[in-house]
């Protein structure tokens, strides 16, 4: 009796161990079976897409769309519409076959709501400033040996920005017979020292002008400019990018590369060893 148990028993496992195995192997092959529709999808979507480049230009066209879009917020966020970028997003606009009316429509929508928006002030107040500083310190380059190549515009707006807002401020080039040389300025002016020092840049800036420097093999120059007015500063200081390692600089550091006499001196570019002071 016992023996006849154990053979009933034992064939019972047999049975679920060939079920089990049956189902272990149908999804096995169920998962291959998909894997295979897949890659025949992925398959049939390239080769449409090669029979069909349109299709790849469409994509395109929406991309150079969104540029515009990005383009028109930077260019409308302080409320000041300037000649140099009206021109770009006009171009970019042809780029995608946009007629300009249509462009011209929405730049003047977007500036009235900036201009309507009080916060448009302040930003304007802030930047005035910076504006200011630049213009002062471009104004010290004699244009007999420089040529200003270049004024970035420093125009964001939440996290969207232009390629040239996070490099320096100014390029010029300076020229002597057959010598040229290229260098570039970042330009900062604070009201007042801070815990006796001056926060120039955040870190995400310093890396950026780091890589600009490198990545075009052109020096840069910090200029800044504490107290007095943006467009007659009290103190300036001039100071190689490569010489510099924090956000922070204090005082007894600046000192080391204060001009003096800058109201009636302009900047000299010692090009055998690339200084500007």
């Amino acid at each position: 009796m016992t023996g006849t148990i154990f053979i009933i028993l034992g064939i019972i496992v047999l049975g679920l161990g060939v079920i089990l195995l049956l189902k272990s192997g149908y999804k096995k092959e169920t998962k291959l079976q998909n894997i295979k529709v897949e890659d025949e999808t992925e398959e049939k979507e390239i080769i449409r897409t090669i029979q069909h480049p349109k299709r790849l230009e469409n994509f395109d066209t929406e991309t150079k769309k969104q540029e515009l879009q990005n383009l028109i917020k930077i260019a409308v966020a302080d409320g000041v519409l300037t000649k140099n970028e009206k021109e770009i997003i006009f171009e970019k606009a042809t780029e995608i076959n946009m007629q300009t009316e249509i462009v011209e429509k929405q730049l003047s929508e977007e500036l009235q709501k900036k201009l309507d928006n009080p916060e448009t002030k302040l930003i304007d107040k802030q930047k005035e400033k910076g504006d200011l500083f630049e213009a002062f310190v471009a104004s010290k380059f004699d244009k007999k040996y420089f040529t200003l190549k270049d004024w970035s515009s420093d125009k964001y707006i939440k996290g969207i920005y232009a390629e040239t807002t996070i490099q320096p401020d100014l390029k010029l080039r300076f020229k002597l017979r057959d010598i040229e040389r290229d260098f570039a300025i970042e330009c900062k002016y604070r009201s007042n020292y801070y815990k006796n020092g001056i926060e120039w840049a955040k870190q995400s800036q310093l890396n950026n002008y780091i890589k600009f420097e490198k990545k075009y093999n052109t020096p840069v120059f910090v200029a800044i400019g504490v107290g007095g007015n943006p467009n007659n500063p009290m103190e300036l200081f001039i100071i190689p990018l490569n010489e510099i390692g924090y956000t922070f600089l204090y005082k007894s550091f600046l000192k080391k590369y204060q001009k003096t006499n800058f109201q009636k001196n302009n900047f000299y570019f010692n090009h055998n060893s690339n200084k500007l002071s």
